[in-house]
């Protein structure tokens, strides 16, 4: 296989100024997107109260009603899209690091 097929890390610059660069390019995209991993953060760690505060509100009832069902759905997509716009942003760092585009 050769190193540009999918799925392959690219080779390791052979110039350290190179990685030097990525590593300072990877540090700039992290401050430029600080409020929006902040943003993703806090509203993960508030859904996911909400979410165990909803399963312990079904568990001590016995039962789930329309708003208890309502607050785990909503707060599992919310905990799904805030996860997953976080792992996006890590995905396209280390693809400049590494040097794939």
């Amino acid at each position: 296989m050769s190193a540009d097929s999918p799925g392959q890390a690219a080779p390791p610059p052979e110039n350290p100024d190179a990685l030097q660069k990525r590593l300072d390019l990877a540090r700039q995209i992290f401050v430029m997107f600080r409020l929006e991993r902040t943003v993703h953060l806090v509203l993960n760690a508030i859904t996911f109260v909400i979410l165990i505060g909803a399963a312990i509100w079904v568990i001590l009832k016995g039962g789930a009603d329309k708003a208890a069902l309502t607050l785990i759905c909503g707060s599992g997509g919310l905990i799904g899209f805030t996860s997953s716009r976080l792992l996006s942003m890590w995905t396209d760092v280390l693809n400049r690091v590494f040097g794939k585009q």
